[in-house]
């Protein structure tokens, strides 16, 4: 039968998905800020006049562009503030990846639910395992009887029928 109670090795476990759901989710997003800001950089070089200037502002976007490839290919929290701009880079570290007390609390009353709803699937499970079994040995006890009231009325009936001896 499965515990309500959880580990502190669960408890971590719990809380440390959690956080990597949030690394995952924070990547995402500086990821989607600086596509954005090569956009505009983008947008910027195609309005431009002067050849020089977007000569330079062309090779700036294909460099951020290329960072930004060789992020996706390996998606660390290092690179990506390595690569952020200064505002994207206290901005990313503002962010915590630490689960608040609540949160935790969350979690782990979440798992408890889960167990809870398992447990009691499963003790309904037997129960009606159970239940079969003991209506298979009520019908077979009543099966019994009646074949053992028919046999006893055999035997009268036999015993009536035998012409006496005398």
């Amino acid at each position: 039968m499965m515990s309500l109670h959880l580990t502190s090795q669960e408890k971590s476990r719990l809380i440390n998905e959690e956080k990597r759901k949030r690394r995952i989710a924070r990547l995402i997003q500086v990821r989607a800020q600086m596509a954005n800001s090569a956009e505009q950089i983008r947008e910027t070089v195609l309005s431009d006049k002067t050849v020089k200037l977007n000569k330079i502002k062309a090779d700036l976007c294909e460099a951020v562009v290329n960072r930004m490839r060789e992020i996706n290919s390996k998606p660390t929290k290092s690179t990506c503030t390595e690569i952020a701009s200064p505002v994207h880079r206290t901005h990313f570290n503002t962010v915590s990846f630490r689960l608040t007390t609540q949160e935790k609390r969350r979690l782990i009353e979440n798992e408890r639910k889960k167990r809870r709803i398992a447990r009691l699937l499963q003790v309904r499970a037997q129960t009606m395992s159970n239940t079969k079994g003991i209506r298979r040995n009520l019908l077979a006890e009543k099966n019994c009887e009646q074949n053992n009231i028919r046999s006893g009325l055999r035997k009268k009936v036999v015993k009536d029928l035998r012409i006496p001896s005398s």
